[in-house]
């Protein structure tokens, strides 16, 4: 029968030293990678609302070739209403979609906004406010960042 010594074992694990470096590279990767992570997300958030912004705008376009003006249908003279109210469609809103109160939905005009919902998810947001008229003129308001970097990203 034979004896093993302990000064031949083999020793497997990992030892402190090696088990804290790993978790500072890992820490590290992780503060580059989260907030640009982070902000993709809210970048496609931000491409979700502008995408309902402008398909009701095209739904503007429609009604008012059936109807000749934006505000009333011509059949008994209902108010128009906007087909989606918030983005994302289904699940917790992070914006509203409106008509704009500042400048009112005329016979010959319309300006929509998607607004973040406060305490949401986009509240304050670097892009805040979008808006769309029915020239094609986009807009942010309580943004931080340029129109155009808003609506091109």
């Amino acid at each position: 029968m034979k004896i093993l010594s302990y000064k031949y074992r083999i020793q497997t694990g990992f030892t402190l030293i090696e088990l804290m470096i790993s978790v500072a590279v890992l820490s590290i990767i992780a503060a580059i990678a989260l907030p640009s992570f982070r902000e993709n997300i809210r970048q496609g958030r931000r491409l979700e609302a502008r995408s309902l912004l402008l398909e009701n705008a095209q739904f503007m376009e429609r009604f008012f070739t059936e109807n000749n003006r934006y505000n009333l249908r011509v059949d008994g003279g209902t108010a128009v209403e906007l087909p989606i109210l918030a983005s994302p469609r289904t699940g917790q809103s992070l914006y509203t979609i409106s008509f704009d109160t500042a400048a009112p939905l005329t016979a010959d005009s319309f300006n929509i906004r998607a607004t973040p919902v406060a305490g949401g998810a986009m509240d304050g947001d670097s892009c805040g406010t979008y808006f769309l008229s029915n020239l094609g003129a986009r807009a942010n308001l309580h943004n931080t960042k340029t129109s155009q970097e808003c609506w091109d990203k």
